[in-house]
């Protein structure tokens, strides 16, 4: 009898430990999720000194590294067909170069990217981004936008639903 019962007492502490530590791992958090918010995180912050020396130089060679810049931090997150486009509608680029003509450094605070209810392949984002122009108070902006995505976890298509005001912000001037 004393057997079982240290048997029994054995096995249900194994089963809480088990359901204690199951409990505890957090779930693994969604590739498209990550990958949104990383993309998010590239075109909100900076420019970061290597890109504002490529804008500092211009011209023909500059065009050609900052296409290489872009590239290489976020063509892996692209399809081939939607990233040309988002390449040449100055998506990625068009917060970077306003931050750089007229002086700001944008820096991102948070990052909330979840899945849409009703469209399985979209992610809605809202990104906290700091802008500062030297010698200014610090200034904030919410952009929210929404990303969709292909059945290989590639992004085939961004939106900025208010992402001209924070071009206005950062360049009254347009």
């Amino acid at each position: 009898m004393r057997g079982r019962v240290l048997t029994f007492i054995i096995l249900a502490g194994a089963f809480c430990f088990m359901a204690g530590c199951s409990l505890s791992a957090s779930p693994e958090k969604d590739e498209n999720v990550v990958h949104i918010e990383t993309v998010v995180k590239e075109i909100f912050t900076g420019p970061e000194d290597e890109l504002a020396a490529i804008y500092e130089r211009g011209g023909k060679a500059a065009f050609e590294d900052y296409m290489a810049y872009y590239e290489e931090a976020l063509n892996s997150y692209f399809t081939d067909d939607y990233y040309t486009i988002f390449f040449n509608k100055n998506l990625p680029t068009g917060f970077h170069m306003t931050a750089f003509r007229n002086g700001y450094q944008m820096e991102v605070k948070d990052v909330t990217v979840k899945q849409n209810e009703t469209t399985e392949t979209a992610y809605d984002f809202t990104v906290d981004v700091n802008y500062k122009k030297e010698g200014s108070e610090e200034e904030s902006m919410e952009m929210r936008g929404r990303v969709n995505v292909n059945e290989d976890d590639k992004i085939t298509r961004v939106v900025y639903h208010n992402g001209g005001q924070l071009i206005l912000a950062m360049d009254p001037a347009r």
